[in-house]
């Protein structure tokens, strides 16, 4: 007895659909997901693309607490292309302090399933190759830190001004003349050297692998605190 065609068709269709309900389905990178690393540091302009509509007041609040306390914006927000597609895409809003020399840099990932995911990091390089970073992206628990690297994970902080006041108490334990300028055109160089430093300590944690193409990581097995 043969197989009816349009039978077959439905049955491959409805296998692709639930794979791609799977796929979607997934945490968000963001988020503790299993998502394409990219293999470098690369953002592009948005060129039609749009802030998240669940993802716009929160930006909207942040920008101006923000400004309120001493930051000013450093670029427009910017994509990145790698983390872009079958209905994901990553946005990066930049922000600087000058006085305090310190990098903001906010995060946006969107997918066509759940919520928008919002990841804050701040960084402030020190003399010396060193930097003081706060973060709230939950993988970097999973991985050794980088030389020279004082991290804060700040998963239980309320407010982006909690999160700020924990990153100048880290910097109290460093001379202020150690800070290095942070000029807003500078921000994707310091952001591309931090970036840079993680993808080698989670290569050197065993926490990544580059995919088969060679141009992006993934994230390996189920992660243990350190």
């Amino acid at each position: 007895m043969g197989v009816d065609p349009f039978e077959a068709a439905l049955v491959i269709v409805g296998i692709f659909g639930a794979v791609t309900l799977l796929w979607l389905g997934r945490p968000a990178l963001l988020a503790g997901g299993r998502g394409r690393i990219p293999r470098a540091f690369e953002v592009a302009a948005l060129e039609g693309a749009k802030v998240p509509l669940d993802a716009r007041q929160p930006l909207a609040y942040l920008s101006e607490r923000l400004t309120r306390l001493g930051f000013t914006v450093a670029d427009l927000p910017v994509r990145v292309p790698a983390v872009s597609g079958l209905g994901q895409q990553l946005l990066l809003v930049p922000f600087v302090h000058l006085d305090e020399r310190a990098l903001f840099v906010m995060g946006i990932e969107s997918r066509l399933v759940g919520e928008s995911q919002l990841m804050l990091h701040i960084l402030t390089p020190i003399s010396g190759r060193r930097r003081v970073e706060t973060s709230t992206l939950a993988g970097l628990e999973h991985v050794v830190r980088p030389p020279g690297v004082e991290v804060h994970i700040a998963l239980d902080a309320s407010t982006v001004d909690e999160i700020w006041s924990r990153h100048r108490l880290a910097l109290t334990r460093y001379e202020r003349a150690s800070r290095e300028l942070i000029e807003p055109e500078d921000w994707r160089r310091h952001a591309a050297v931090a970036y840079e430093a993680w993808l080698q300590a989670a290569l050197r944690s065993n926490r990544i692998t580059l995919d088969g193409r060679g141009d992006a990581y993934r994230i390996l097995g189920q992660p243990r605190p350190l």
